[in-house]
């Protein structure tokens, strides 16, 4: 079992039930989020940092009347730029959670080292100040496909 499972079977055992974990996590995720969204909302001119988990809001996408469906709450996993230099990710959201899970697992294992060697270097240890890791968006499209789910990105 990788350090993402254990983590979420872990929080799962002190909440009693990973349905009351994840109500947890949701109800800290809201209450968190209030708290921020108007800052976030309002700054979202900056691209996407690779290997940083972004949560965002789309109040009114563009070509909004065309779509047949948006996600309102993407929680996107960035990777590097696409070859036209736009923006992509993985929205988690899209993942079965088994499959998300395992992904998730994967690519910890996989960039560890990165992951060590990019937290703690400041005072505040914290996505905000943690460095960027490398998550090339050919090659986790290329994983995806195999399994049906490139979709997401």
């Amino acid at each position: 079992m990788g350090k993402i499972k254990q983590d979420i079977k872990n929080l799962s055992n002190e909440a009693g039930s990973k349905t009351k974990a994840r109500r947890g996590a949701e109800k800290w995720f809201d209450e968190a989020s209030k708290s921020i969204r108007d800052n976030a909302v309002a700054n979202h001119s900056k691209p996407f940092r690779t290997g940083m988990i972004h949560v965002f809001r789309y109040e009114k996408p563009k070509h909004m009347k065309t779509l047949e469906w948006w996600d309102r709450n993407p929680v996107v996993l960035a990777l590097d730029s696409h070859d036209s230099g736009t923006d992509v990710g993985i929205n988690l959201n899209l993942l079965p959670v088994q499959f998300k899970e395992d992904l998730l697992d994967m690519i910890y294992d996989r960039m560890a080292g990165q992951i060590k060697s990019k937290t703690g270097r400041s005072k505040e240890n914290n996505a905000l100040t943690q460095g960027e890791i490398t998550l090339i968006y050919k090659d986790i499209k290329k994983f995806l496909v195999q399994f049906g789910f490139d979709f997401a990105i």
